[in-house]
């Protein structure tokens, strides 16, 4: 993914605007939640996969690899990040995407990539519902 901050400020009277753009990767296809699925990470590449979750169910992302060190970013349809989980002592990561982490209706955005640049492989991609349904009890929503 990459991100465009551009910050403008006028004079008397001040003002400051500042807007972020996030531009994410090719998309290699969807998945559905309570399954998994085959991908290839080429060197210097990112995988990028969409969800759209059915309800406010906590979720578990994780990859799977043998052969890289991965790292794993997911995105709001507003192309937010919600969270992000990096390899530490093995290879393949996971992220636990919270409840109060789906709050916005619509396609959220897995990005799949290497901690380290070279690095290129096979790997499977799983989305496992898990936890509680967001309620008033969780006001991240």
């Amino acid at each position: 993914a990459t991100t465009t901050t551009t910050t403008t400020t006028t004079a008397a009277p001040a003002t400051t605007t500042t807007t972020t753009t996030t531009t994410l990767a090719p998309r290699n296809g969807s998945i559905a939640v309570s399954s998994s699925i085959a991908g290839h990470l080429p060197a210097r590449a990112t995988g990028q996969w969409t969800f759209t979750p059915t309800d406010r169910r906590s979720l578990t992302v994780s990859v799977a690899s043998s052969d890289f060190y991965s790292r794993i970013k997911v995105y709001d349809p507003d192309a937010v990040l919600r969270r992000t989980s990096v390899a530490t002592g093995s290879r393949g990561s996971s992220v636990l995407v919270l409840s109060g982490d789906l709050c916005v209706d619509g396609e959220y955005t897995i990005v799949v990539d290497s901690r380290i640049d070279y690095q290129s492989g096979d790997y499977t991609l799983t989305v496992t519902p898990g936890g509680v349904l967001w309620d008033s009890a969780n006001p991240s929503c």
